[in-house]
């Protein structure tokens, strides 16, 4: 393949040294561990999949989605040594994808080259060939059997088994299904999109890991079940990479700054804190030599995290005493103890908090540990400590109703829909032309329509429209006259689903042969589009026009747009069945600049335009009689957001023509609602959200109130006095 012959032309040498230290700020590691900073350099932009080389004991890093800096390449597996620091003069592989890196016992290097195939190094013949055509590659581990457990993904040309785990055969690449998401699924009853990571443990059972942070794992009697699935997100995203080492299986929660080892039956926290949670994106790495757990992020580091004993094994079999915990948990709004609140941790112990919010646990190991707080009428919050052995210590704790924890003077907020309402880690909500809502629930892989009161704007009853194949992967949502429902179906196309009689939802089921092709239970077409890497999506004032951003991930090449739909806006008529013609590629009106770069969120802004979120959180808006950009404001740290986070910005105009961004400031944790004024200035409306991606759904004209999503419930943000929010912001808030 040509692609691989272009290989050996493509290598450098990179010189230089990495820093160290004996300590890392920031870090809590369990009883029995060290840590330090193996390698520091701006080379380490954006890694992801890492492994071990067994010949010569040095770390190869797969730094392709990142920016190499200055002078360097962008996109190859980098060498370092970890002893010393120093990037190693070993070849940088231009051609793979960030996720996919594994070296076999006898030093052959597995890896992705893009999202298309599986190819081999064998450095005995210093030979890169073709392995087996598995697209979209997401990990690979090495069975005791020396046969390949390899991740099929969804993102690339589509292939046999996306999302599902595959056992090759290290010799001919023959390969075959051995864990499927739909039988997951046929266990668990969640629906699962888009493929992380593969691992397996010491009894032989296999693991995966999904973008929603769900793990998965099957088990020798051919059962799945969720073990250790996470809840935090980077851009709605959290993709937590897996490595099997010594029998066990190592689990980076990297959004949540956390990682985990789970030894037999039992899932241990052997590290947190700042200093291992990216901030950009959820993609990393992890891997181990069996004493040492290396971990990369988006902080520009390697960092390793080292047992004090032998190996990793023995030191998790190593008693270090036990310690005490008590606590109390008290209402996060009122500060007032929250009483018969369930306290458990991941050890399977659990208690309740008594009437003072008070709780206890005795005899507790020594270690590290991650707390579930949980009562009816509130979220499930949570809190990670660490106990030492003969200690007593004392947490506390807050239970939260999903509230922001700041709002601009003259708003007020309530909790809108909830779990009850079938809300579940929602990722859109909008606005129908009547002024009720749909919310997008990409956890729960299901649409919801909720009916508001007209005059007091509270909800009045809710209904799933539709669930099932393709929706665990559909970010936006948008719906036409004549009540019709617009989505992405994963990364395979668009929807457009009917409104059933009496409230009846549609129940999506995919063709086994081509994912593209979605029914319902009357067995209808669902898809409309076959445009890949939608996460756009809007209807026009006139109720039938539709338009879709394809981003990087789009279409080579489509019947009726031979030009292929990479990095631009589609536009078509939702009532005829036409192809969809390009609108815009993202050229500026004046210059001619192309800006686009992977166009994902999108929102109608007014009749002329609409507004577009790109990488790095840049927002434009795109005119619509001539595609142009007329409007673009950078999210690289001197606009839209004080950090870049990805591609997830989230634009939306009021009614009145005010435009308002969520996005995220430097710390995590600072999670905000934002409003542009005419001069360009920001200023805060919410803060402290749940997340940092959503759009905001504006159901009155009076542009008076607002809905957003976070997770599993959805807030309503008012004026007080009924006033439109961008009057009552721009006198009561100071423009950043």
């Amino acid at each position: 393949m040509e692609i691989l012959k272009r290989i050996s032309s493509l290598l450098l040498f990179l010189g230089g040294s990495c820093f160290s230290w004996s300590q890392v700020e920031g870090l809590t590691v369990a009883p029995g561990f060290s840590a330090r900073v193996v390698c520091e350099s701006p080379i380490l932009r954006q890694p992801g999949a890492m492994d071990i080389d067994p010949l010569t004991g040095k770390l190869y890093v797969d730094n392709t989605l990142g920016d190499n800096g200055p002078g360097v390449v962008p996109g190859h597996i980098i060498g370092i040594d970890p002893a010393s620091g120093t990037v190693d003069a070993k070849p940088l592989i231009a051609v793979s994808n960030g996720f996919t890196l594994k070296f076999a016992p006898d030093g052959t290097l597995y890896f992705a080259v893009r999202n298309f195939l599986i190819a081999k190094w064998d450095r005995t013949k210093n030979q890169f060939r073709k392995f087996a055509i598995i697209p979209g590659g997401r990990g690979i581990s090495i069975l005791p059997d020396g046969f390949l457990l390899v991740g099929e993904g969804s993102y690339g040309p589509p292939g046999l088994f996306p999302d599902s785990l595959l056992r090759v055969d290290p010799f001919d690449g023959y390969f075959a299904p051995v864990f499927l998401p739909e039988e997951a699924t046929q266990f668990t009853g969640t629906l699962y999109n888009a493929l992380s990571s593969v691992g397996f443990d010491g009894q032989g059972r296999i693991w995966a890991s999904y973008k929603g942070g769900q793990i998965i794992r099957k088990n020798l009697d051919g059962s799945y079940e969720e073990i250790n699935t996470r809840h935090d997100f980077i851009g709605g995203l959290n993709e937590p990479p897996l490595y099997s080492v010594q029998g066990l299986l190592l689990q980076y929660d990297n959004a949540g700054g956390k990682l985990f080892a789970a030894v037999g039956d039992k899932v241990s926290l052997v590290a947190f804190g700042p200093a291992i949670t990216p901030s950009l994106v959820s993609t990393a790495g992890v891997c181990s030599d069996g004493k040492t757990i290396y971990l990369s992020g988006d902080f520009n580091k390697i960092i390793g995290i080292t047992a004090n004993t032998s190996n990793l094994t023995s030191t998790f079999e190593t008693n270090f005493g036990n310690g005490t915990l008590t606590g109390t948990i008290t209402d996060e709004t009122t500060n007032e103890p929250v009483g018969d609140a369930q306290v458990d941790l991941a050890n399977g112990l659990k208690t309740q908090t008594d009437s003072n919010g008070n709780f206890q646990f005795d005899q507790l190991p020594a270690g590290l540990y991650e707390m579930t707080i949980s009562k009816s009428g509130y979220l499930k919050s949570y809190a990670t400590f660490s106990i030492e052995g003969g200690s007593q210590l004392n947490l506390e704790a807050k239970a939260t109703t999903g509230l922001p924890t700041w709002l601009a003077p003259g708003l007020e907020a309530i909790v809108w829909a909830g779990p009850e309402e079938g809300i579940v880690g929602s990722s859109d909500a909008r606005e129908d032309f009547e002024g009720n809502i749909f919310s997008m629930n990409i956890d729960g892989a299901n649409i919801t329509k909720h009916y508001r009161d007209p005059q007091t704007g509270l909800l009045t009853h809710s209904y799933v429209f539709a669930y099932g194949a393709g929706l665990a992967g559909a970010w936006t949502i948008d719906s036409d006259l004549a009540g019709n429902v617009f989505c992405s179906n994963g990364n395979d196309g668009v929807f457009k689903l009917p409104p059933l009689e009496n409230e009846e939802p549609n129940q999506l089921t995919a063709n086994p042969n081509d994912p593209t092709i979605v029914t319902n239970q009357y067995g209808s077409r669902m898809d409309i589009a076959t445009a890949r890497d939608v996460d756009g999506v809007t209807i026009l004032a006139d109720g039938k026009t539709l338009i879709m951003s394809s981003g990087s991930g789009g279409n080579a090449t489509l019947p009726c747009l031979p030009e292929g739909s990479i990095n631009t806006l589609l536009k078509m008529d939702t009532q005829s069945s036409g192809c969809p013609v390009i609108i815009s590629h993202g050229a500026t009106c004046a210059e001619g600049e192309t800006l686009f770069n992977n166009p994902d969120i999108m929102r109608r802004a007014g009749n002329e335009h609409v507004l577009v979120a790109n990488r790095g959180g840049n927002v434009a808006r795109v005119r619509l009689n001539d595609g142009c950009i007329d409007w673009f404001m950078k999210g690289d740290g001197g606009g839209v957001e004080r950090r870049r986070l990805g591609s997830y910005t989230a634009p939306s105009q009021d009614p009145l023509g005010t435009i308002f961004l969520r996005g995220s400031r430097f710390e995590p944790s600072d999670m905000v609602i934002r409003m542009v004024d005419d001069q360009g200035r920001l200023y805060q409306v919410v803060g402290g959200t749940r997340q940092d991606w959503g759009g905001l759904a504006w159901p009155d004209a009076s542009a008076n109130q607002f809905i957003y999503c976070d997770g599993p419930v959805l807030v309503l943000v008012r004026s007080i006095d009924g006033r439109p929010i961008s009057q009552v912001v721009q006198e009561s808030v100071t423009p950043e």
